[in-house]
């Protein structure tokens, strides 16, 4: 279970915010740069994941999905509500119970919220 949601983790939040298909992750440079930095500050605050979540895996799941729209980006551009904490929240709560920040994954969590209608305070 850890491992779908750390998949999804690394994939949704970059599709929704930059409104890409996913494999649209590897294809363009400076998207390909903001997931290979997301999925090192994940890799390095689970690291008894590191065996069953090569960073090849997690491309594999890009390419294999590649004309998919991620489920967080689905919600977004049909204007539903999306899937932040369930996903994006819950494991930067992990991490942090860990004692390990997640400071990108935290910054897109933010902007995820403001796209999401959930900036009014």
């Amino acid at each position: 279970m850890l491992r779908k949601v750390l998949i999804n983790c690394m994939i949704n939040p970059l599709t929704a915010i930059l409104q890409l298909r996913n494999g649209e992750l590897l294809e363009r440079k400076h998207a390909k740069i903001l997931f290979d930095e997301l999925f090192l500050e994940i890799s390095n605050a689970f690291p008894e994941m590191q065996e069953s979540l090569p960073k090849d895996a997690i491309e594999e799941v890009c390419r294999k999905t590649a004309l998919n729209q991620s489920s967080m980006l689905k919600d977004r551009l049909n204007g539903n509500s999306m899937e932040i904490e369930t996903i994006v929240t819950a494991v930067i709560k992990m991490a942090e119970k860990k004692g390990t920040p997640l400071p990108i994954l935290k910054t897109l969590e933010k902007i995820l919220f403001v796209l999401d209608g959930d900036d009014c305070s």
